[in-house]
C-alpha cells in the first residue's frame, strides 16, 4: 500500500540505506513503527529533502495519530490529503502556526531550523541555560532556544562543531534520526534513581541513557556524583561497555 506517495516496506530492505550510516537504525525504527516508509519498497532516499507536511505527519504518527477537533484555517490544506489530520493536530498543539496566518505551505522543503522548532514545541520544552556552540545561531533567531535545547539533549547535531546550518534543507535521513533520538530520549520514560541528578542539567539525559543501558552506574544506589572527577580507568570502562553492548550487537 502507499500513503503520501511513499511505499510501505515491511522490513528494512532498502538498497540505499547502508548498515554503517548514522540513520540506519532510525530508518529501521521509523519503518517498523510506521512513522515513515520508503519511496519505493527498495529505496528510502535518505538524501532527499522532506516537506513540512511530511515532518508534521511523522510527529503525528509518533504520538499515535490523535484525532482533534480543530478547524484548519490554512487555505492550502485540502480535505483528504494524507497530512490533513496531522496538520490539524499540529495547529491544536501549537507545534506550527504556518508560514503566515492562512498558509501552511505543505510541499515546501522543511529546513533544519524548522524541524528542530517543531520538535521543541512538540516536547513543550523549556529553554536551557547553556553555551551555544554554533556560530551561525544567534540569540535573536526565533529558533535559538530550540536549537540549543536540541543540541543539549543530543537530538540534533551540527554540520560541524561550530555550524548548525539552519537554512539547509533537512534530509529524510536526518529527519527520522532527529525524531528517533527525541523518541528515545523523551519518549523512553527512563527512570532516574539518582537524587543528585536534576532535570535541566546539560548531562541529565545522557546520564540516564548511560545508566539505563549499563554503560555506567552511580557512586551509590541513589547518587551519581556528577561533579566528581572521573578516572582514566572509569572512562576506559565506559567505552568498553559501550563497545560490548552496541558494536558486538551490530
Amino acid at each position: 500500500r502507499t500513503e503520501g506517495g511513499e511505499s510501505v516496506a515491511t522490513s528494512l530492505a532498502f538498497g540505499d540505506v547502508k548498515r554503517d550510516e548514522f540513520y540506519a537504525q532510525p530508518v529501521a525504527w521509523a519503518v517498523e513503527n510506521e512513522i515513515t516508509y520508503g519511496k519505493t519498497t527498495e529505496l528510502f532516499a535518505p538524501d532527499d529533502g522532506v516537506s513540512r507536511a511530511e515532518v508534521v505527519t511523522f510527529l503525528w504518527r509518533v504520538t499515535g495519530k490523535p484525532v482533534v477537533d480543530r478547524a484548519i484555517d490554512f487555505v492550502d490544506i485540502k480535505a483528504g490529503k494524507y497530512y490533513e489530520e496531522a496538520v490539524r493536530w499540529a495547529i491544536a498543539e501549537g507545534i506550527t502556526k504556518g508560514v503566515d496566518p492562512t498558509h501552511f505551505d505543505p510541499d515546501a522543503s522543511c529546513t533544519r531550523d524548522q524541524i528542530v522548532s517543531f520538535l521543541y514545541r512538540f516536547a513543550k520544552a523549556q529553554a536551557v541555560e547553556i553555551e551555544n556552540p554554533f556560530l551561525d545561531i544567534k540569540e535573536k533567531d526565533y529558533f535559538y532556544d530550540a536549537v540549543v535545547w536540541g543540541w543539549n539533549m543530543g537530538i540534533v547535531s551540527g554540520k560541524s562543531a561550530s555550524k548548525f546550518a539552519p537554512d539547509d534543507k533537512v534530509t529524510r535521513g536526518e529527519a527520522v534520526t532527529f525524531i528517533y533520538r527525541y523518541a528515545k530520549v523523551a519518549g523512553g520514560d527512563l527512570p532516574n534513581p539518582f537524587v543528585d541528578l536534576k532535570q535541566g542539567e546539560f548531562y541529565y539525559y545522557p546520564v540516564l541513557w548511560a545508566a539505563n543501558n549499563g554503560i555506567t552506574s552511580g557512586t551509590s544506589v541513589t547518587t551519581f556524583s556528577p561533579d566528581d572527577n572521573c578516572t582514566r580507568a572509569q572512562v576506559v570502562s565506559f567505552l568498553y561497555r559501550y563497545d560490548q553492548q552496541y558494536n558486538d550487537a551490530n
